[in-house]
């Protein structure tokens, strides 16, 4: 598996800092990263679906965003 930071960094560059996702065991690593990273931010969501909204909602509103 892909190292969270192998990941999180480079997307960090790119200005994504705002996470949505849906507490998952295999995703700990990276939603701990962005948890403790105050720069970003991480939405925690009831579904996937809520996580690809939440993230579209701040990408529309000029947040870069990531579901995951």
């Amino acid at each position: 598996m892909i190292d969270a930071q192998d990941f999180i960094a480079p997307a960090k560059a790119m200005g994504f800092k705002t996470w949505a996702g849906v507490p998952c065991s295999f995703l700990t690593p990276f939603i701990n990263s962005v948890i403790n990273d105050p720069e970003m931010k991480y939405i925690s969501s009831a579904n996937e679906g809520d996580a690809v909204a939440t993230a579209t909602g701040a990408a529309i509103g000029g947040h870069p965003a990531v579901a995951m």
